[in-house]
């Protein structure tokens, strides 16, 4: 098992959270094609520079000595698991995986939702028309957290038909103690037991829909 992505570092958020959550569900090692050097030393992780130059930053390209062991590595997989698309690591791993007779899984993390083309369009487009909608039809499966997310997709690519859905896990919270976290918090900020207050768990970001979600929320308050 072989687990392919892109910058596994800290600053990555919930990528590398949720590449890490397949890596200790089905084990394996993780190659990860990195531009920086804000990442852990990991036995189980087999970092792969991307070139110094405009096309190793944008795309996360790698030449064929940075990647070698990468190779040999993933050589050896029963099953790869690409996590992102839109960049090389995908290209170089689904190519790979087909010449090595390999099966490989991929999970977009959200990359095909038709939002992320709203930007840098043109490049992905050809992407995706060059490399892309081959990756992707190839793969022995392509799992989406949500239906949603699945339906986005595929309203971006066409049907597909070799897809699953897989709910990513949730940690369990313990709430027996909720009145004293909820009187800790309040005391901490100062809001007063009377005020009502609204919690968002989200990027600070337009297609998270702040100002739609907030209108909504005053209409039902309003009834």
């Amino acid at each position: 098992m072989v687990h392919v992505c892109r910058r596994l570092t800290g600053s990555s958020g919930g990528t590398t959270t949720s590449v890490r959550q397949f890596q200790a569900a089905l084990g394996g090692q993780v190659i990860a094609f990195q531009d920086t050097d804000d990442h852990d030393a990991d036995p189980d992780v087999i970092s792969v520079r991307c070139d110094a130059g405009r096309l190793g930053r944008a795309y996360g390209w790698a030449s064929g000595d940075a990647i070698a062991t990468a190779s040999d590595v993933l050589k050896g997989a029963d099953l790869v698991v690409c996590h992102m698309l839109l960049q090389y690591h995908s290209q170089w791993a689904a190519k790979y995986a087909r010449q090595f007779g390999i099966p490989y899984w991929l999970v977009p993390h959200g990359s095909l939702d038709p939002y992320v083309f709203s930007y840098r369009a043109v490049r992905k487009r050809w992407w995706m028309r060059l490399v892309g909608q081959r990756v992707i039809r190839e793969a022995a499966r392509v799992l989406f957290a949500t239906e949603r997310e699945r339906a986005k997709a595929e309203s971006l690519v066409g049907p597909l038909r070799n897809t699953s859905t897989l709910p990513w896990p949730v940690q369990h919270v313990d709430l027996q103690d909720k009145a004293e976290r909820r009187a800790a918090i309040r005391s901490r900020f100062a809001i007063p037991d009377s005020e009502r207050v609204l919690l968002y768990v989200g990027r600070l970001q337009r297609m998270k829909r702040l100002m739609e979600e907030g209108r909504e929320l005053q209409m039902i308050y309003a009834v």
